[in-house]
């Protein structure tokens, strides 16, 4: 659990990756993600993205992870199709590299069927899932949260014991009986279609 995208990304780059990190990141893309790179001792090589979203064969030989919003771009709000999600794991098996899977909203997908998580593809072999409640309740609650690969949970918890953890733990129970309850899937369908009507 987190406080939210900023700390996430600090925690993955301070307390999972290898310090020098060389990350590439879509042009355009949110635009903190490179100064918390910079802040972390890491070095962003924007990658220009297309119609479909960031190519893999389009990132840097020097890169070693890299930083993607596949379920939908920001800000272009692209959605990186199968084909090119598979190619960025293919790309991360070869190079030994790391995917991190920023998904802010997949939960608000107007059009077509879902598409599997980079994750999910991956079995979080070669990739890290990035997720937050900001879009689906408040900003104002400021939980996000990582599933990372079984081998970091203990670096993970080293980190989060050395900083403290800076998500609240006021609204973290409410959150999860309201996840228990069944309301929260309720609202999911409620926000769904509130928003569809909007688009």
């Amino acid at each position: 659990i987190t406080s939210g995208a900023r700390e996430a990304f600090e925690l993955v780059f301070n307390g999972l990756l290898d310090a020098g990190r060389h990350v590439a990141i879509e042009d355009p893309c949110w635009p903190k993600l490179r100064t918390v790179l910079s802040d972390t001792g890491s070095t962003a090589h924007p990658v220009r993205i297309g119609r479909e979203g960031l190519d893999a064969a389009a990132i840097p030989a020097k890169a070693n992870a890299i930083v993607v919003s596949p379920s939908r771009h920001y800000p272009t709000g692209t959605s990186l199709p199968l084909s090119r999600r598979v190619s960025l794991l293919a790309w991360a098996r070869q190079n030994g590299g790391i995917v991190l899977e920023d998904d802010y909203d997949s939960e608000f997908r107007y059009r077509g069927q879902p598409l599997p998580s980079l994750s999910g593809l991956d079995g979080l072999s070669h990739s890290i899932y990035l997720g937050s409640f900001s879009k689906l309740i408040s900003p104002a609650l400021r939980i996000g949260y990582l599933v990372v690969p079984q081998e970091f949970l203990q670096r993970v918890r080293s980190h989060v014991g050395k900083t403290g953890a800076r998500a609240s733990l006021v609204p973290q129970p409410a959150l999860a009986s309201f996840m228990q309850s069944g309301d929260y899937a309720m609202h999911l369908r409620r926000m769904r279609r509130i928003y569809g009507a909007r688009q």
